[in-house]
């Protein structure tokens, strides 16, 4: 099971109706997808392979006197888009109300914007669907080594749009986080800036923000199983 989001928050990077037509070619790979949708737009028509989950975004956690980022897009990196992000890990923990499936994928919304080869990744997603994978860390896709990093810019430590596990593994990591998140506070940023310090969840295998988020991810299919 696929698992995604969309929330609006009170400021778009880009139009909703970006965000829906890539998620159109998302959905249309047919592989079973979770959606936790914004109430505004519960109304809209997916085709049968998408479970919508109406959602809603709260922020009544974070503290009046909260420090963002000193190196941020102030149009994009805003209180809620980073309350947005950090939610991928709680949908994933959610997730397992809603389907029975023993591995659970993360997969951006809007991923298919990094895409070049929509085939080849509509392929390939369809393949992690009907795989099997490792049971003992999150697989996630990463930019950078360890390292000391900078927490006023952002971390690519890790690249955050797609992440792959056991469905057991994703409340350790949820609860890791929001132990890291209540620690930091006031200071908020994005959500990979966090999972640079969760290496202990991980399992980081080389990739950027296109096709290899999905291609190399499969040299760990049923690795398991010694296949």
């Amino acid at each position: 099971m696929f698992v995604t989001a969309f929330l609006r928050p009170k400021t778009m990077y880009r139009s909703v109706d970006i965000y829906f037509s890539e998620f159109e070619k998302l959905a249309n790979t047919g592989i079973p997808l979770l959606l936790f949708l914004d109430t505004e737009f519960v109304g809209r028509a997916f085709p049968s392979n998408v479970q919508v989950v109406p959602t809603s975004l709260g922020t009544s956690w974070v503290p009046q006197d909260v420090m963002l980022p000193a190196h941020r897009n102030e149009n994009k990196d805003t209180v809620e888009y980073f309350c947005i992000q950090l939610m991928k890990l709680r949908f994933l923990s959610d997730a397992r109300n809603y389907t029975s499936d023993e591995f659970l994928a993360w997969i951006d919304f809007g991923a298919f914007h990094m895409f070049r080869d929509i085939p080849q990744c509509t392929q390939l997603l369809q393949t992690i669907a009907a795989s099997e994978f490792p049971k003992d860390k999150i697989l996630a896709p990463g930019c950078w080594s360890p390292g000391v990093y900078d927490w006023n810019s952002v971390c690519w430590r890790y690249c955050g749009t797609f992440l792959l596990g056991h469905r057991d593994l994703f409340p350790l990591a949820l609860d890791r986080q929001t132990e890291l998140v209540k620690s930091q506070l006031p200071r908020l940023m994005w959500e990979v800036n966090y999972w640079a310090q969760m290496d202990e969840c991980f399992t980081m295998y080389p990739a950027d923000h296109n096709d290899t988020l999905l291609s190399r991810v499969m040299i760990f299919v049923q690795r398991h199983q010694g296949v």
